[in-house]
């Protein structure tokens, strides 16, 4: 073995200093950042000099920025404070974007959240009367009132094409059904389709495609359970029957808004839709 240099520290001491493993410390040294001031020969110990060691004190703190082995590998060869400048300020910038990214995450986590958490306390069946907000929509074309009119399948593709680079938890997704059509028990073809501005996207796209207004007003409104061609009439009946008995008239088209969908469950007897009729 050669002489052992002065100030030196074997591998696992400056691992341990530096508080990374060994498997780490000879990562760096085969991509060039550190090199040992000696190896012993016998038991291929290495040692790094002091020189090294305040090397990797750079290259630890470099990787805890997020800097890459290729940029640090730059940086250690051609290092002077104007370099630094430039590579502090551009990671700046990347920090600054990534922290964009996670709180637009944040908000798309706490829709969803929002959303899953309203829908397991819904109360199913009960006919309510209540006074909804002006709601903000984009409102697809008029479709026809003939069942199987191919003309209705591509405004229905030319909507969702419309919404389906938008992040679902930002939008409440159903549609109309004219009050004719709701008065006669008709359930299909729909009126409209439309997207409902749920008012925690205030950044996306999505405000660009608004095109549609409903004041505030009183609807009759019920939660249902089911397929809605197999159970929409079942939800309709006692929503009538109350405005009936109450001495209320239909005073617009119907919403039927998709509360529970394939997101929760892949039971399409376990959807739920709010059915609202606005009312005066």
């Amino acid at each position: 073995m050669k002489r052992k240099l002065r100030n030196t520290f074997k591998s696992g001491d400056i691992a341990r200093l530096a508080n990374i493993s060994k498997q780490t410390l000879s990562y760096y040294e085969r991509e060039g950042l550190l090199k040992p001031a000696l190896r012993d020969d016998n038991n291929h110990y290495a040692y790094y000099s002091l020189t090294e060691h305040h090397k990797l004190e750079m290259v630890v703190c470099l990787r805890n920025l997020g800097f890459s082995i290729k940029e640090i590998k730059s940086f250690m060869e051609y290092r002077n404070e104007n370099i630094l400048i430039d590579m502090l300020q551009m990671q700046q910038k990347r920090v600054l974007e990534e922290q964009q990214e996670l709180a637009e995450k944040q908000r798309k986590i706490q829709n969803i959240l929002r959303k899953t958490l309203f829908i397991k306390n819904i109360i199913l069946g009960r006919v309510s009367l209540e006074q909804l907000p002006e709601y903000n929509l984009y409102v697809s074309e008029r479709l026809s009132d003939v069942d199987g009119d191919k003309n209705n399948l591509i405004i229905r593709l030319n909507f969702f094409k419309q919404i389906f680079s938008y992040n679902q938890s930002d939008f409440n997704f159903g549609w109309f059904l004219t009050a004719e059509s709701i008065k006669n028990l008709r359930f299909s073809p729909v009126s409209r389709f439309f997207a409902i501005d749920t008012g925690h996207n205030e950044e996306t796209g999505f405000k660009k495609l608004i095109n549609y207004k409903v004041p505030s007003q009183f609807y009759v409104s019920l939660y249902g359970k089911g397929n809605y061609h197999n159970c929409c009439q079942s939800w309709t009946e006692p929503c009538l029957a109350f405005i009936q008995h109450n001495h209320l008239k239909i005073s617009g088209d119907v919403l039927v808004v998709f509360i529970k969908d394939y997101w929760m469950t892949n039971d399409k007897n376990e959807y739920i839709f709010k059915l609202s009729i606005p009312v005066k």
